[in-house]
């Protein structure tokens, strides 16, 4: 051994000493561990009852965001206060004053900044944050002024809530809205109730990628609408299926159909690759003859298509 280190790396004499010294550290210290657990074993130690009760304690106080309880957080800090507010104007400050966790109150705000309203005081209770306790303790507090309440109802609210008719006309007791959703823009969307400059964004945005919008349906496919908004609307807007704009299935590339937001990459490409083999397509059920290709498929982009001879 000592002839081969110092024939293939040229260790002097001394420098062999100083790397045996070495490896002989590096292995003491290796086995040292297991060395002292042999030595001194571990003891299990049993918790005490009064330890358990202080884990039970912790653990109790220390909840999940969905099972916290914002009226206990507040009495920590000081007393709730019970004062008139306005959700749709809910500051961190004054949300904190009347007892709402901060999680509840950016759930709040966050819904008002996407377009969100509250009309009347039950929307509060639409909040997934808040809980029936809450919404019975501060109901009473929720204040909401006549510009922010909803002043135009659907003729089944009308007659649902027994609402007195308008002033000045006796035969029509409600505003109604038509609007067209696919020639409008986004100030005229505003003007629906609970669409605010964020949801209009999103619908223009939406109707634009489709190429418009073939059934007032389709509104529910926009990201954040829900039943609550959206019924609301039907009686106010309409579509104009003329206005849609269509792609020739026959001609279109990949990248024109990958666009569509019913398209997938991997539809758009099997799309292509058919055509290319079997010839132009000659009416929408030809499309079925696609493994990956079913009926829902085709009764969502059918109305998006035409085929050219």
């Amino acid at each position: 051994m000592k002839q081969w280190l110092e024939k293939y790396f040229g260790f002097s004499e001394k420098e062999m000493r100083g790397l045996f010294f070495l490896l002989i550290i590096i292995g003491v210290l290796s086995i040292s561990p297991i060395i002292y657990s042999f030595l001194f074993p571990i003891e299990a130690r049993e918790i005490s009852e009064k330890s358990k009760q202080e884990i039970r304690l912790f653990l109790a106080n220390t909840v999940n965001d969905r099972k916290e309880s914002p009226a206990d957080e507040i009495r920590v800090n000081g007393e709730i206060e019970y004062i008139d507010f306005d959700p749709n104007e809910l500051s961190l400050q004054l949300g904190k004053r009347i007892g709402l966790s901060h999680r509840q109150i950016q759930m709040i705000q966050n819904y008002v900044a996407k377009g969100g309203h509250f009309y009347k005081k039950e929307d509060f209770q639409k909040i997934y944050a808040i809980s029936k306790a809450d919404y019975e303790r501060l109901a009473p507090y929720i204040k909401i002024p006549a510009q922010h309440q909803n002043v135009s109802y659907s003729k089944k609210e009308v007659e649902a809530k027994h609402l007195p008719p308008v002033k000045g006309n006796k035969e029509e007791p409600i505003t109604k809205l038509h609007i067209e959703l696919n020639s409008t823009d986004s100030i005229a969307l505003q003007k629906l109730r609970g669409i605010g400059p964020v949801f209009a964004s999103r619908i223009v945005r939406f109707r634009n990628s489709l190429g418009g919008f073939h059934h007032v349906s389709q509104l529910m496919e926009v990201y954040g609408m829900d039943k609550e908004r959206y019924e609301p609307l039907l009686d106010h807007i309409f579509v104009d299926t003329t206005l849609v704009k269509k792609i020739d299935i026959n001609h279109a590339d990949f990248k024109l159909l990958n666009k569509h937001p019913f398209i997938t990459y991997k539809q758009a490409n099997a799309i292509i690759q058919y055509r290319k083999q079997h010839g132009k397509y000659e009416k929408a059920d030809d499309l079925l003859n696609i493994l990956i290709l079913d009926e829902d498929f085709l009764h969502k982009i059918a109305p998006y298509l035409f085929f050219s001879k």
